[in-house]
């Protein structure tokens, strides 16, 4: 069965909300649910992966680029005009065959994934044109009430409630008949998904349905606040890290130390090498209030405390700088600082703000606690040693 995630749509209920944040790319646990969704379908063990997104939102392909998945990944920009035409755009790519289809804001648990792909493959393997994930959970402005008989099919696909009540999740199971009927669909002027699935189960065609728990719907998170460094769609980037945190003051500390002892640094030098191994870390303060203004004091995993002081574009004025000063050091030191942070696993731009270009930097297959681990322990000892070999030889 292959994977496709639909995540071309505008996000209005985002937008309304005063939101500048691109679906894909709001944060579900620390991820942006689009990474995060990937990443659960190829665990669940799609032989593909199909990512439709909207072709006027740049910064939701890099993180797709950067994505680290077994399954092959294709990804289309679409500009299309429902979640129906995208569907159509995207089986188009996908190989033949049946397909999970998924939006991007549809979110379960683990265990809950792998219970409705289990399930959704069962049904299409038994026979089932379609199949269909559906929830009581009904929290939708305009929801699709689904009816069901007693064996599981679904017998009817409607605007207006159905008693009991059962609604669409925004998960799909899809024959290579339901394909075809998707495209003359959209041939034969359909123009929401919603109008397809009431003229697919009205036709006789065989749907069931599959129920799960409720959907957590994240275009309702409050509205963002401005943010230092960013502007626009771009306002903050999701930190997707996994399962570490950034490198640590304190193993800056050692780094830069190190290289003050080695180097024989005194005087205005080791102060500009404290200042561009460690001092550079200030951003983290410059964008405290615009944290709590947004946020207040609850931890949010994912807000981007980084900004262009603390990337690789701030080179082009700290070069200049050693020109000027007569000295090296803070372009070490500050390469040293950026070399260390660019092993850690989350999202940073390197040449913001001429490029959106996103990246996670290296080595991003060794946990990020195992590489500060290992960095801090080799840098103490280092340390360690040249303090003694100074002092005792």
């Amino acid at each position: 069965m292959h994977g496709l995630i639909l995540a071309a749509g505008e996000g209005s209920r985002l937008a309304s909300a005063g939101m500048a944040i691109p679906k894909p790319i709001v944060e579900v646990a620390g991820k942006p649910q689009i990474v995060r969704l990937l990443e659960t379908l190829d665990a669940l063990g799609c032989a593909s992966l199909t990512c439709a997104v909207r072709a006027d939102v740049p910064a939701v392909r890099p993180l797709l680029d950067d994505a680290l998945l077994r399954a092959p990944l294709t990804v289309i920009a679409c500009r299309t005009p429902s979640s129906l035409h995208t569907l159509v755009e995207g089986l188009a790519v996908a190989p033949a065959g049946p397909v999970l289809c998924s939006m991007v804001d549809a979110v379960m648990r683990a265990e809950q994934w792998r219970r409705v792909y289990r399930e959704v493959e069962a049904g299409l393997a038994a026979g089932a044109d379609a199949v269909l994930v559906v929830t009581p959970y009904v929290d939708d402005e305009s929801p699709v009430y689904v009816g069901r008989s007693a064996d599981g099919a679904v017998s009817a696909v409607a605007d207006s409630p159905i008693e009991p009540p059962c609604v669409t999740g925004g998960v799909y199971g899809l024959d290579p008949g339901a394909r075809r009927a998707a495209a003359e669909a959209v041939a034969a002027g359909v123009q929401r998904m919603r109008g397809f699935l009431k003229a697919f189960v009205a036709a006789g065609r065989r749907v069931s349905a599959r129920a799960r728990a409720g959907r957590v719907r994240r275009d309702r998170e409050p509205a963002a606040g401005s943010r230092l460094d960013r502007g626009g769609p771009r306002a903050r980037v999701a930190d997707c890290r996994s399962g570490g945190e950034a490198v640590t003051l304190f193993t800056h500390v050692l780094a830069t130390t190190l290289g003050v002892q080695a180097m024989g640094l005194s005087g205005r030098d080791a102060a500009l090498a404290y200042a561009f191994g460690v001092g550079v870390d200030v951003d983290h303060a410059l964008k405290a209030p615009f944290y709590l203004r947004a946020v207040g004091l609850r931890d949010r995993r994912g807000y981007y405390w980084r900004s262009s002081l603390q990337e690789p574009v701030a080179l082009l004025w700290i070069v200049p700088l050693c020109w000027f000063l007569g000295t090296v050091v803070p372009l070490v030191f500050f390469a040293v600082h950026v070399a260390m942070d660019y092993s850690v696993r989350f999202e940073k731009m390197p040449f913001y703000p001429y490029s959106t270009r996103v990246t996670r930097g290296w080595l991003t297959g060794i946990p990020d606690r195992v590489k500060e681990g290992v960095v801090f322990a080799v840098l103490l000892v280092l340390n360690v040693a040249i303090y003694w070999s100074r002092t005792h030889v």
